[in-house]
């Protein structure tokens, strides 16, 4: 073969060069693109639904479990009766309690009457009283003016002033113990009404003790609880959500901390709810501290974030997936997370 028949080679290496050019310059012109252009910036994290309240519910006392009176999942009122504790021993005692109380008011009623009576009575007395004191007074003075004359002596007059005196005096002083005796009775009968009484309000309380009652409308959910089954005092028995409202609390990586604060839009994902659906929106209510802070930058901290209502069925607890809107960064910064 001669050498005009040998094929000529192929210009590769120039053909490279121009390649690698290419992609430089589409990888310069997209940093420049990617710095330059502004876009919609999100924090995003993962949160829990949490009902506006969720208050527990737990035993005032130590007793067994005599009735359960809503089921799981049930919609409650307030003060609504859920879990009553055995209180067959408790209404014993307060329905003697009360015995007590109406036998204390009743000796009052019963003793009023005779000090009445017994008014009465000092009353005559005290007239019959005046009528002697009048007739001893009026032979006082008789005896007084005899012996003025001459015609009495001073023994007659002596005695009749004795007996004037008796008659004007004893009497009512015996009266006046009387009435201070019976006020001081009457004042005992009243403190043990009244000691009575607040035994009446202790077994009262007792008794609600026992009983376990709603402290807000909503949903009830409750642990597993048997009929028979002994509670300690402040054992959890379970919980009342409001679902007139939700929060999500939400975990963020310390990195984000200063880019959310109160007020900022939020978009929600909750589990179940597809991620090319419309999310559920919301407001940053709170922003919590940082925790765990490391020299990596590892820690993290807690938003809280209000949903809009918008009447969804949510569950306390449900997973939700969250972005909030912060300032707009570049293209490449929204890529790479803030």
């Amino acid at each position: 073969m001669t050498e005009d028949q040998k094929p000529k080679p192929r210009p590769r290496r120039k053909r490279g060069r121009l390649i690698l050019a290419l992609i430089a310059v589409l990888v310069f012109a997209a940093l420049a693109l990617g710095l330059g252009l502004q876009v919609q910036g999100y924090a995003r994290g993962y949160g829990n639904v949490t009902a506006r309240k969720d208050p527990l519910l737990r035993a005032s006392q130590k007793g067994p479990i005599g009735r359960i009176l809503a089921q799981q999942d049930q919609q409650v009122s307030k003060g609504q009766l859920i879990i009553e504790l055995d209180d067959s021993l408790a209404r014993v005692t307060l329905t003697r309690a009360e015995k007590a109380a109406v036998e204390a008011g009743g000796q009052i009623g019963v003793f009023q009457a005779k000090c009445k009576l017994a008014a009465t009575q000092r009353e005559y007395q005290r007239a019959q009283a005046r009528l002697q004191i009048k007739g001893a007074k009026h032979k006082l003075e008789q005896l007084l003016a005899g012996r003025a004359r001459g015609t009495v002596s001073p023994v007659e007059v002596h005695e009749a002033q004795l007996a004037y005196d008796m008659v004007a005096l004893q009497p009512e002083q015996t009266y006046k113990a009387q009435e201070q005796l019976e006020k001081q009775e009457l004042a005992l009968l009243r403190q043990q009404l009244q000691a009575a009484q607040a035994q009446v309000e202790l077994h009262k309380q007792q008794l609600a003790n026992l009983q376990v009652r709603s402290p807000i409308d909503g949903r009830v959910v409750l642990n597993p609880l048997v009929v028979g089954e002994v509670v300690d005092a402040n054992k959890v028995l379970g919980r009342v959500f409001d679902e007139s409202g939700f929060t999500i609390e939400t975990k963020f990586p310390e990195r984000l901390l200063y880019f959310l604060k109160d007020r900022q839009e939020a978009d929600i994902w909750p589990t179940g709810r597809s991620r090319w659906a419309d999310p559920l929106t919301g407001k940053v209510l709170k922003v919590g501290r940082l925790v765990q802070p490391q020299d990596s930058g590892g820690g993290y901290f807690w938003v809280t974030i209000a949903l809009d209502p918008q009447g969804l069925k949510l569950y306390p607890g449900q997973d939700a997936k969250v972005a909030v809107h912060v300032r707009k960064v570049s293209v490449l910064r929204s890529i790479l997370g803030l």
